[in-house]
């Protein structure tokens, strides 16, 4: 059984930036810079805008911690590359997670759009922002029981 956890989830012919940029009340398209090369991106003054953007709801520490000890630019090809159509034989998600509070895709404009177009019929919610892993463990330990038991 495969699940997504607020996540992109594009269709066939469709890039990851191809989604984001549908989303115009999301906070990370106005803080997202594109190195000279084009080959990655990053944000505009991270230790301000990761946390203001991925962990909103975590603790100064939590936020802290994550963005000085892990964060790095990011490729740009995976990003901006669309998807190839998908063998019959992959496994595709059945399930998704969608964070209500995240600020990069908000779920009335793209979240559940997604989901629906991957025809994904089991939805799980938590109330957290983008990163529950770090601001919300106990509740996202308790809603992935939840999808395994489902």
């Amino acid at each position: 059984m495969a699940s997504y956890l607020a996540g992109f989830i594009p269709q066939a012919g469709k890039s990851v930036l191809d989604y984001a940029g549908v989303d115009k009340a999301s906070l990370l398209g106005p803080v997202l810079e594109f190195n000279a090369d084009q080959i990655s991106a990053e944000l505009a003054n991270p230790v301000i805008n990761f946390p203001k953007v991925f962990i909103q709801d975590g603790t100064d520490k939590q936020q802290q911690q994550f963005v000085l000890d892990l964060y790095r630019a990011e490729p740009v090809i995976p990003l901006a590359t669309p998807l190839s159509t998908l063998p019959k034989t992959t496994l595709l998600p059945e399930k998704n997670t969608i964070c209500l509070r995240q600020l990069i895709m908000r779920l009335a404009t793209i979240q559940q759009q997604m989901t629906e177009d991957a025809g994904i019929t089991k939805t799980f919610t938590i109330n957290s922002g983008h990163s529950p892993f770090i601001s919300k463990p106990s509740e996202l330990t308790s809603t992935l029981e939840n999808i395994i038991k489902d």
